[in-house]
């Protein structure tokens, strides 16, 4: 190798074994490299998604405590006033409500949280697409739409380029994320 940064790295020959394998996979010809650096910014900005998403869960948590408890907090005569007011049946739907919430983002946040540690090692490719497309449904939740939506649509793009598929693939045929990345960064 060269000491030259701005020469286009050249493709490790062993991981191809036969001619027959090089038309299947990826042809390294140096175009993918900031693509494949874009992995570990995607992968940091997973985990700090699955943080929203569970402090979103915690306070969901919080919400459908305080509507199950809400009358130790109202006088009691106007208690009275308060629930001919309402439709009946609406604390109950506050409480399902936000414990629905807060089920689905404890539950996508750990996700997102574990997809993104396994991304940082460049393994689990699938995964990371699988969580990017359940992230969408973070809109639902209208506090993580902001982070969510832009998270999901950037990293399919950067997860469904090929030389970050090639990437994973090298990964997982036994060799380090420093020589994959040699192999990309340089």
């Amino acid at each position: 190798m060269s000491d030259n940064p701005f020469e286009a790295p050249k493709p490790l020959d062993s991981t191809l074994s036969s001619p027959k394998d090089s038309d299947q996979h990826y042809h390294h010809d140096g175009s993918g490299r900031v693509f494949v650096r874009q992995v570990t910014v995607i992968a940091i900005l997973m985990i700090v998604q699955g943080v929203l998403l569970a402090i979103f869960g915690l306070f969901c948590v919080g919400y459908a405590i305080f509507f199950g408890q809400i009358d130790s907090f109202i006088p009691a005569e106007a208690r009275v006033e308060i629930d001919a007011q309402l439709p009946p049946g609406q604390r109950t739907l506050m409480i399902w409500l936000f414990g629905v919430w807060a089920v689905g983002s404890f539950v996508l946040g750990l996700l997102h949280v574990v997809t993104g540690i396994f991304n940082l090692g460049l393994r689990g490719r699938m995964l990371g697409i699988t969580t990017l497309l359940l992230g969408i449904g973070s809109a639902m939740t209208c506090y993580c739409a902001l982070t969510g939506i832009p998270l999901s649509i950037y990293g399919l793009i950067i997860y469904f380029h090929p030389a970050v598929g090639e990437a994973f693939r090298l990964r997982k045929t036994g060799l380090g994320k420093e020589q994959v990345l040699a192999t990309f960064v340089r």
